[in-house]
């Protein structure tokens, strides 16, 4: 089950120091140490994994290329080289979700290039804000931008939804994701919290619940930015 719904769901964090044009960086051992935990975090999840990492690998995208519609591939398409290689990530599982599924996702990195990183992901969100369509299998997307919602120095987030081809709808998930980019001085943030469930049956994680994990996140982000730069 677990496989069916990561492609779904998922949370990533970006880190970096954009103070200057090659300043200080968190490691990424400091980087995992101040991504959120099972017992800071608002409600009941479970956390499925954890990683500190010097190479990228597949399971650690910068952000799964799915999240995006087709308008935004010329913006996107430098995204995987300006990530860089190293830093950290942390997934959980909530306890919440009734019959479904619902997961968060956390990847955090730093590198001299996260401001033209957050530069692009910003405008492919604004590219695919109010967007639609439907793929050769028949899966359905739309995107629209969260409005009012501002964390950090800057910030943009949006909700996706993935519903799956109409002569399979009663046996696939359907999922509904937020997004949210935000940068807190040197640190880049891209935090993914999604629900799953059988079509037509999915409901949201509740606005401010998501927005309390989005500041949860932003004020542990906020003092090691601070620390690293003291």
């Amino acid at each position: 089950m677990r496989n069916r719904i990561t492609t779904f769901v998922a949370v990533v964090l970006l880190v970096s120091c954009t103070k200057t044009a090659t300043g200080q960086h968190p490691t990424p051992a400091d980087i995992s140490n101040a991504l959120p935990t099972i017992t800071e975090m608002p409600g009941k999840w479970n956390e499925t994994q954890r990683q500190v990492f010097q190479k990228r690998a597949n399971e650690n995208p910068s952000l799964d290329p799915s999240v995006w519609c087709t308008e935004a591939s010329q913006v996107t398409a430098e995204l995987p080289s300006l990530a860089g290689g190293s830093g950290a990530d942390v997934e959980m599982q909530s306890d919440d979700s009734n019959d479904g599924a619902r997961m968060m996702r956390l990847q955090a990195w730093s590198n001299d290039d996260v401001a033209a990183y957050f530069t692009n992901a910003a405008e492919a969100a604004r590219i695919c804000d109010g967007k639609s369509g439907v793929d050769a299998d028949g899966v359905g997307r739309s995107w629209s931008l969260v409005e009012n919602r501002d964390i950090g120095d800057e910030s943009v987030s949006w909700v996706d939804r993935t519903v799956p081809p109409a002569a399979t709808q009663g046996d696939k998930f359907e999922s509904i994701g937020r997004t949210t980019i935000a940068r807190f001085g040197g640190i880049l943030m891209v935090m993914q919290i999604g629900d799953a469930n059988w079509t037509g049956t999915t409901n949201q994680l509740a606005e401010d619940d998501w927005w309390a994990v989005v500041e949860l996140a932003g004020r542990k982000l906020a003092i090691l930015d601070a620390q690293v730069h003291d």
